[in-house]
C-alpha cells in the first residue's frame, strides 16, 4: 500500500456520495489514475483545517492499495511529479506472552484506564491477574452516581471518581495525546476500544473521543474479556495495607482485614485515592511532590464556540472545541484543560464535605453548552510547606471551602461577577441556565472566595488574555463553577526504569502515581508497566 498525504476535501458539503467515494475520486485525481485502479482505501488520519474560516477543509492521510506494478511506478515518479506519497508502513504493537506462570496471580489495584489496560495485557499474556476496585461495578456505580447528583449525598466508596472504569468514565472520553506513538501502543489502545464497541473512526480522527455513554459499555466489555481470558475482577474491594517481607511485597490487605498473598502489585489507584496515598507513605513507599494546577469550569454557549472556531457559515460539522494558553505578567501559566464541547459541568466529589467539578459529555456532544477547566499552575510558595502531602492539603482545603460556599453543592457564579468583584446579584434566569449546564446540586455563590489571591488574580488575568485568541471569550462566559482541583495528582510515587518502586514487587503507574494525564497516556502507562512486569518475571 502507499500512503497519500495532504488530501484536501472541503468541509460542510452535504454530499450524497459516501466519504470513501469522495476520497477515492480525490486520490485518483491527485495520482492521475482511474478510480477503479484503487483496490482498497484505509483512512490513516483526518483533521480539520479552520485557518481560513469560513472556508474549512478536512485534511486526510490515507493508505491506498493498487497493483504492485502501479505502486512501484508511482513511487518511482513521486519526486519528479511532486506527489505526496510514500510506502505505507503500519507500526504494530505486540502484546507479550508469559513464558512461565507467576507463582501467584499478579494483582492490579484500580480499574481506571491504567489498571484496566494493565490487567487486560496480563490476561492476554496468560498471567491470570486479579483486578481489584474499591468502587462498585458499572451498573451499581451508575445508580449511586445518579443518586448523588440528585441528592448531594456522596458514597465515599463508589462515586464519580471511584468505581468500574475510574474517573475517566464520567468525562468526555478524549483519546488524543501530545505524545508521539513510535511503538504503535496508542494505535493498539484505540484498536482495543474498537474491538469492545467504539466506532472505527477513532482510529484516524485527529481528536477522537468516546463520551460517557460509550465508555460505560466499553469498560464492561473489557472486564468480561479479562475474566474470559482467565483473570478475575473483584469490586467493592479496597486496598487497605501492604504485607511486606525483607523489603518486598508478600501480600495485600483488603476490606479491613482480608489478606491476599501476592508478589506483584500494580498500583493504578487514581489521583483521588488520598487515604491510599497516606497508607503507602506509612509503609515507606518513596514519594515526592508533583506540580499540579487548580481552577474553575467556565461555560459558554456552544453556538458561540462554533462561530469563533468555524465562522458563521452553516456547516454540517461537529461541536467545536478550543485550547487556550496564557502567561500572566506575574509568571503564572493559565490554560484550558479537558474542554467538553456540547457537554456538562458535573459534580465530582469523592467524600463528604467536598465540592469538586469536572466536565463530561456524551458521544453526540449535542448539549447546548461548552465547558472547559481554566486552571493555573500551583507554585511552591502557594503551599504551606514542602511536605509530600502539602499539595493534597491545598486541594482539600479549597474543596472544603467550595462546599461551604455552595451550601453543600457546587458554587456557581456568572462570568461577569467572577471577573469583577463578585458582587453582582444572580438572577432567576442565571439559575435556570445553570440547571441546563450543570449535573448535580449547585448554589449561586462567590466562587472567587475559594482561591488564595495570587491564584485568583492569575485566573482572572488568564481568562482576559484569552480574548486575544478567541474574541469575546471573557464576556461570553455564561457561568463559572468551582472548584476544578483534580486536574492531576499532586503526589508522585517514585519508580525505577523497570517501573518498580523502592518496595520490590510494587509497580506504581497511571495518573494517580504521577505518570500520566488523561485516558490515552494512563492506558499506555498501564500497558508498559504490565509488559515490563512480564519481561522481568
Amino acid at each position: 500500500m502507499i500512503l497519500i498525504r495532504d488530501i484536501k476535501i472541503k468541509a460542510g458539503q452535504r454530499n450524497p456520495r459516501s466519504p470513501e467515494t469522495v476520497l477515492r475520486k480525490k486520490i485518483a485525481d491527485m495520482l492521475r489514475i482511474d478510480p477503479a485502479e484503487i483496490l482498497k482505501i484505509q483512512i490513516v488520519k483526518k483533521s480539520l483545517d479552520a485557518r481560513k474560516k469560513p472556508d474549512l477543509f478536512f485534511i486526510y492521510q490515507a493508505a491506498a492499495a493498487l497493483s504492485p506494478e502501479k505502486e512501484a511506478k508511482l513511487l518511482k515518479i513521486a519526486k519528479t511529479r511532486r506527489l505526496p506519497i510514500e510506502t505505507y508502513q503500519e507500526t504494530c504493537f505486540a502484546f507479550p506472552k508469559v513464558k512461565r506462570q507467576f507463582s501467584r496471580p499478579p494483582v492490579v489495584a484500580g480499574s481506571g484506564p491504567a489498571g484496566l489496560f494493565a490487567a487486560y495485557v496480563l490476561a492476554k499474556a496468560g498471567a491470570r491477574p486479579l483486578l481489584i476496585e474499591r468502587g462498585a461495578d458499572m451498573q451499581a456505580r451508575k445508580a449511586k452516581v445518579a443518586a448523588f447528583l440528585e441528592t448531594g449525598d456522596v458514597d465515599s466508596k463508589t462515586n464519580v471518581q471511584f468505581g468500574e472504569g475510574g474517573a475517566g468514565t464520567f468525562s468526555d472520553g478524549k483519546l488524543n495525546t501530545g505524545n508521539k506513538d513510535r511503538s504503535g501502543i496508542h494505535q493498539a489502545i484505540l484498536q482495543t476500544f474498537v474491538r469492545h464497541g467504539a466506532p472505527a473512526s477513532i482510529l484516524y480522527e485527529n481528536k477522537p473521543h468516546l463520551g460517557t455513554d460509550r465508555l460505560e459499555q466499553i469498560v464492561v466489555s473489557m472486564r468480561e474479556d479479562i475474566i474470559a481470558l482467565g483473570g478475575s475482577v473483584r469490586f467493592d474491594t479496597k486496598l487497605d495495607d501492604l504485607i511486606l517481607s525483607n523489603g518486598r511485597l508478600a501480600g495485600i490487605v483488603v476490606n479491613g482485614g482480608q489478606e491476599i498473598a501476592a508478589e506483584q502489585l500494580i498500583l493504578a489507584i487514581g489521583h483521588s485515592a488520598r487515604d491510599t496515598f497516606h497508607m503507602l507513605y506509612d509503609r515507606q513507599l518513596q514519594m515526592c511532590q508533583k506540580p499540579f494546577a487548580v481552577g474553575v469550569r467556565v461555560v459558554h454557549a456552544q453556538s458561540f464556540i462554533n462561530d469563533t472556531q468555524y465562522g458563521r457559515a452553516a456547516l454540517d460539522l461537529p461541536a467545536a472545541d478550543y485550547k487556550l494558553t496564557a502567561h500572566t505578567p506575574e509568571g503564572r501559566n493559565v490554560y484550558s484543560f479537558c474542554m467538553c464541547p456540547g457537554g456538562y459541568v458535573i459534580s465530582a466529589a469523592s467524600a463528604p464535605g467536598q465540592a469538586v467539578v469536572n466536565g463530561m459529555s456524551y458521544s453526540g456532544r449535542s448539549g447546548p453548552f461548552a465547558n472547559a477547566a481554566i486552571v493555573v499552575n500551583v507554585l511552591p510558595e502557594d503551599l504551606e510547606n514542602d511536605s509530600v502531602f502539602a499539595g493534597l492539603k491545598l486541594q482539600e482545603s479549597m474543596e472544603q471551602k467550595a462546599y461551604r460556599l455552595g451550601g453543600g453543592g457546587i458554587p456557581v457564579q456568572s462570568g461577569k461577577a467572577f471577573l469583577s468583584d463578585g458582587a453582582e446579584m444572580d438572577t432567576a434566569a442565571f439559575v435556570s441556565l445553570a440547571k441546563d449546564a450543570v449535573k448535580g446540586r449547585f448554589s449561586p455563590a462567590d466562587v472567587r472566595q475559594i482561591f488564595p489571591q495570587p491564584l485568583l488574580r492569575a485566573l482572572c488575568e488568564g481568562i482576559r488574555l484569552s480574548d486575544q485568541k478567541i474574541r469575546g471569550f471573557s464576556e461570553e462566559i455564561r457561568l463559572v463553577a468551582g472548584v476544578e482541583s483534580r486536574t492531576s495528582s499532586p503526589v508522585k510515587i517514585l519508580r525505577n526504569d523497570a517501573y518498580e518502586s523502592n518496595i520490590r514487587g510494587v509497580y506504581p503507574c497511571g495518573e494517580g502515581a504521577g505518570y500520566a494525564g488523561g485516558i490515552m497516556s494512563a492506558a499506555a502507562d498501564g500497558i508498559r508497566t504490565a509488559c515490563t512486569l512480564i519481561q522481568h518475571l
